[in-house]
């Protein structure tokens, strides 16, 4: 069920929003936003490496995305990751404004929260 909702919202939704005059163009503050929003999810992406592929701990249990589950495989971790980095650009990149600033900015909070959830509630810290 929950597939059928994911493709009646691309093929219905999404096309609808971007089609007309009213659609604004992408602008330099969208890039810088979006920028926002990769970079916190690169961060999360690598603590969720660190943490969820190392089988000598809980913090697997905490794990909070479907789309993973229990003790993912790097490569999992890494398709989820890139292509939801991937999916969200493009969504931005379809929705018009003001839609495009809340859709970015409700992630930002999401993967920012994760973070902070990964650093402070299981000291797992971002290395590059």
């Amino acid at each position: 069920m929950k597939k059928l909702f994911v493709v009646m919202f691309l093929v219905f939704f999404l096309p609808s929003l971007s089609v007309g005059e009213d659609r604004a163009a992408w602008t330099a503050t969208d890039t810088a936003v979006q920028a926002a929003f990769v970079a916190i999810t690169i961060i999360d992406w690598e603590q969720t490496r660190t943490f969820t592929c190392d089988q000598d701990n809980d913090y697997h249990k905490d794990e909070t995305s479907p789309l993973l589950g229990d003790h993912p495989s790097k490569q999992k971790i890494d398709l989820v990751f890139g292509a939801g980095i991937l999916a969200h650009t493009a969504i931005a990149y379809l929705l018009p404004h003001p839609y495009r600033t809340y859709w970015q900015s409700f992630w930002i909070g999401v993967e920012t929260e994760a973070v902070y959830s990964n650093y402070y509630k299981a000291g797992i810290r971002f290395r590059f």
